[in-house]
């Protein structure tokens, strides 16, 4: 395996593991009587937290009831996903590059 299959493989792995949280914290919202509850207020207008499920993947939304406001234009939502993707990579990658210390660690006591 070359750097770059490697490193297109960590990519994949942090990616899987942001959508599984972020889903896991959109079934958290809409479950939980705080998260039914709770307003965002956006230029004056009070917003309620709502899980879109159009397209089959779920997004969180700001739903006013004129227009549908999409989280990611009135959040850090961008910021919070590429920092978190370099963080989960960074350990992707640290958690790799352990399992071959493991591998030369018992490569190197088998020939000793």
């Amino acid at each position: 395996m070359n750097k770059t299959s490697l490193d297109e493989v960590i990519a994949k792995r942090a990616e899987k593991r942001f959508e599984r949280e972020w889903e896991e914290l959109l079934g958290v919202i809409s479950k939980h009587p705080i998260g039914s509850l709770l307003r965002v207020t956006v230029n004056n207008a009070t917003l309620k937290l709502a899980i879109n499920y159009r397209g089959g993947t779920p997004t969180l939304a700001l739903l006013d009831p004129y227009q549908s406001k999409s989280v990611t234009k009135n959040t850090n939502f961008a910021e919070i996903k590429d920092r978190l993707l370099k963080e989960y990579r960074d350990q992707e990658l640290n958690l790799v590059l352990d399992r071959l210390d493991g591998l030369d660690y018992l490569f190197n006591q088998a020939n000793q």
